[in-house]
């Protein structure tokens, strides 16, 4: 007698469920080693088709965005949201200037991209201008222009700090800007007396003849100068500068401004 008329019909439905499970458990190592080895496109798209699925699945509820990060691990959008914030907020400074012995007003935002150097929009620095840089905890910073760069408008800022303290000066965390794609999720991170962000998405790019971008549009709706530009990681891949040409939703590559740093 054969082996299946000796199981009965319970064994039967769990020698089933025991082989289908075992075959989902394959299935889901094999996904997530393609994912692995899949370019960035490829993983965005899971990602669409993952967010529509669980649109369907849960009809007129919130869904969760899922992402795949290159090592197949998953997190909630949310989630990565708030992590790539509080990654940068200690990295952003609100800057003042006095012309002429004037109480400081605030002229623009800075982002921390050293120990002790500050970079800001160039557009704030005026003839017989002083400036200081309020930090995340509200520590005061008085600055001394180092340069300026008409070709990206920024101006960079040296920190006179005291070598008995400790600032706790975070700076950024620079991605890559040439990696930037249309359809993007991105953080913006700005405000003038405390921190507010607007969820953006990459809208455009203008590009260089070999086809890096020379600036990155986006739908983003605050406007200030010196706001950086976060993608999911956490990475600064854009920085806002009020160029000419440019509306105000635009940002500068990052790419941009550490070749301009690694020059000075």
């Amino acid at each position: 007698m054969g082996l299946m008329e000796e199981l009965s019909k319970h064994q039967i439905v769990l020698v089933t469920l025991l082989v289908s499970f075992i075959t989902s458990v394959a299935t889901g190592i094999v996904t997530v080693s393609l994912v692995e080895q899949a370019p960035q496109g490829v993983t965005q798209t899971i990602n669409r088709v993952i967010e529509r699925t669980v649109e369907k699945v849960v009809p007129g509820g919130t869904p969760a965005t899922v992402i795949i990060s290159q090592d197949g691990s998953q997190a909630n959008a949310e989630d990565l949201v708030v992590s790539a914030v509080e990654k940068n907020a200690k990295s952003l400074v609100r800057i003042k200037g006095t012309v002429n012995a004037d109480p400081p007003t605030f002229a623009g935002l800075g982002l921390v991209v050293s120990k002790d150097w500050i970079v800001a929009d160039k557009s704030i620095v005026v003839e017989g201008g002083s400036y200081l840089a309020v930090m995340y905890d509200g520590k005061i910073l008085d600055l001394d222009l180092v340069a300026r760069n008409e070709a990206i408008k920024i101006a960079v800022f040296k920190a006179r700090l005291d070598p008995k303290l400790d600032y706790h000066l975070k700076p950024i965390k620079m991605g890559d800007s040439n990696a930037v794609k249309i359809g993007q999720d991105v953080i913006v991170l700005a405000g003038a007396d405390r921190n507010v962000i607007s969820r953006s998405t990459v809208t455009g790019l203008i590009t260089n003849s070999d086809g890096t971008p020379s600036n990155i549009e986006t739908d983003s709706l605050l406007n200030y100068s010196a706001e950086p530009l976060i993608n999911l990681s956490g990475e600064v891949v854009g920085i806002k500068t009020r160029r000419e040409g440019v509306n105000p939703a635009d940002f500068l590559p990052i790419n941009s401004l550490a070749d301009m740093l690694k020059a000075l």
